[in-house]
């Protein structure tokens, strides 16, 4: 597979069944990190940096779409609600589950990436 060149590039390339979901983290993102600039990372997915730091991501995988909110510590704030969805330090699978509906999901997301966003 070729590396994109742009978000639009890299989201034609997702599967199909991810696309919904990752055109919403998308929007997500470029509305609570107004701050950011979106471009392809070197890992060839889609990251947000202000300045020169990576704030936030998302990816297509295997098991479901990514959002990557680049801030662990504010991420362990919430690790009670998170902990079933996170998978390392900053990513989280972009799907609800039984203790964190996606809907609470879109709403914990979009406060970080706020505080992210008014933090820098």
């Amino acid at each position: 597979m070729n590396k994109p060149s742009t978000i639009d590039d890299y989201l034609n390339m997702a599967p199909h069944d991810q696309r919904p979901e990752l055109i919403e983290i998308r929007r997500l993102i470029e509305k609570n990190l107004s701050k950011a600039k979106g471009s392809i990372g070197p890992s060839g997915f889609p990251v947000y940096n202000i300045g020169n730091q990576w704030k936030a991501g998302f990816a297509y995988r295997p098991q479901g779409p990514m959002l990557y909110i680049v801030a662990p510590e504010l991420l362990s704030q919430y690790e009670t609600k998170l902990k079933y969805i996170r998978s390392g330090k900053t990513c989280l699978r972009y799907s609800g589950s039984r203790n964190l509906p996606l809907g609470e999901l879109r709403r914990l997301a979009a406060q970080m990436l706020q505080t992210i966003n008014d933090q820098t």
